[in-house]
């Protein structure tokens, strides 16, 4: 499920996600697959896909990410949350 712009903390970019909650591994990839070629179609440099701490969906999403040659990084910058996967534009 894409979820709109975060506007929690003014100031801050907004960012698109892209919420795996409740997406099973098998339909994952293709939803993240789908959510990267939109992103890259946009002006937007940065969006978040939420993982849970599921490792195995993880793995997926990390695949797709390095199959389209993406900066990534697991979690926020103080590794206190890991539950989302962060993406960056080069």
């Amino acid at each position: 499920m894409v979820t709109g712009m975060d506007t929690k903390q003014p100031g801050k970019t907004k960012m698109k996600k892209l919420d795996l909650h409740r997406i099973s591994h098998i339909d994952a990839r293709n939803e993240v697959v789908r959510f990267i070629e939109d992103f890259l179609r946009s002006d937007v440099k940065q969006v978040e896909i939420i993982t849970g701490y599921s490792l195995p969906m993880q793995k997926i999403v990390t695949k797709v990410l390095d199959e389209y040659e993406l900066d990534w990084q697991v979690g926020d910058f103080l590794a206190i949350n890991k539950g989302f996967i962060r993406v960056t534009i080069p």
